[in-house]
């Protein structure tokens, strides 16, 4: 049993998890390319808490030209990290669906002249959220999940740097994109939108 799924068997560990949408035999799939998304906010409205414009973002492990896995961070008693396995991947990014779309190759190493990608799994991205308790965090206010669901994404791109998953500059280029809100409908000017940062808790 995997990692993952061992850590699904502990005590209360599942209830940081929603797994609803996600096909487990993905966990053994290589990620050939990680996007980031910032979902369309089609009414652009803020929460009745704080009505600040900002969209929800999510994280896409490309697991071949046309799939994917999501991973984003969804509102729960101490919040819940999202599986969900998508089709048409590609096709989704294209679309209007993401007010905007980051795109970061995963680091190469150079052998002989000769660049050979890393060969990173999908369950080898989960064993990095988990050990660096990244399923256990809360946000300040549940009506504005969105809001701090950014600090949430920029700390687990910070992990992948750590790790040599991801170059430093990509997440410079992360910290820079997030802090604005990217109005509807896509193409419009972005503007200036300061995280709320959230906690992790134990």
């Amino acid at each position: 049993m995997s990692f993952f799924l061992n850590h699904l068997t502990e005590s209360n560990s599942s209830d940081h998890w929603d797994i609803s949408g996600f096909d487990i035999g993905s966990l053994d799939q290589t990620i050939t390319r990680i996007y980031l998304v910032a979902h369309e906010n089609e009414f652009n409205q803020g929460s009745s808490s704080r009505p600040v414009l900002v969209n929800q973002w999510s994280i896409y492990l490309a697991i071949s030209r046309t799939r994917s896995v999501q991973v984003d961070f969804g509102v729960g008693k101490k919040g819940v990290v999202r599986l969900v396995d998508k089709d048409d991947t590609q096709c989704f990014l294209r679309r209007s669906t993401g007010a905007f779309v980051l795109a970061i190759s995963l680091v190469k190493h150079r052998r002989r002249r000769m660049e050979s990608p890393i060969h990173l799994k999908v369950q080898d991205v989960l064993t990095i959220l988990i050990r660096n308790g990244r399923d256990r965090y809360k946000v300040q206010n549940d009506d504005a999940v969105a809001d701090d669901s950014r600090f949430w994404m920029y700390t687990v791109v910070s992990d992948f740097v750590k790790e040599g998953i991801v170059e430093e500059k990509d997440r410079a280029r992360v910290w820079k994109v997030i802090n604005r809100y990217w109005p509807f409908p896509k193409g419009s000017r972005s503007v200036a939108c300061p995280i709320v940062k959230g906690v992790f808790v134990s």
